[in-house]
């Protein structure tokens, strides 16, 4: 018999398990670290709704710009 098993439970069953009892213990965790994350990003999106970004200096924003013109 493989002195890995304990009765007749295998070891991927027993990884599976320890990975289950592992991620239960830690679901506030992982859904606490979702929830930052999700808020981090709608706060950017709405600074950037309120308060959107100046033009950049000498671009025009017409389509009549000089684009015949090489440099």
């Amino acid at each position: 018999m493989n002195s890995r098993r304990s009765g007749r439970v295998s070891w991927t069953q027993e990884r599976r398990a320890e990975y289950n009892r592992w991620a239960a213990r830690h679901m506030w965790l992982i859904w606490g670290t979702v929830a930052v994350l999700l808020a981090i990003l709608f706060i950017l999106i709405a600074a950037r709704l309120s308060h959107p970004l100046p033009p950049l200096p000498g671009v025009s924003n017409s389509p009549q710009t000089d684009q015949g013109r090489l440099s």
